[in-house]
């Protein structure tokens, strides 16, 4: 579960938690800038693979 409002990674330790990318976060230069503009190091994305999660669909 993720928190409410993402805050700086003094807060929360992104490095322990998967995240699957939808949409424009696909696109690598606008998660990096977000990243940055949130608090958070680029430094701390790691590419694993393509995944899917059978059984769950994207909720808007």
């Amino acid at each position: 579960m993720l928190p409410e409002r993402i805050t700086p990674a003094g807060d929360w330790n992104m490095s322990q938690n998967l995240y699957f990318a939808y949409g424009s976060n696909l696109n690598l230069s606008d998660l990096n800038a977000w990243l940055e503009r949130n608090g958070y190091s680029p430094d701390l994305l790691e590419f694993h693979s393509p995944a899917c999660l059978p059984d769950f669909e994207p909720a808007f």
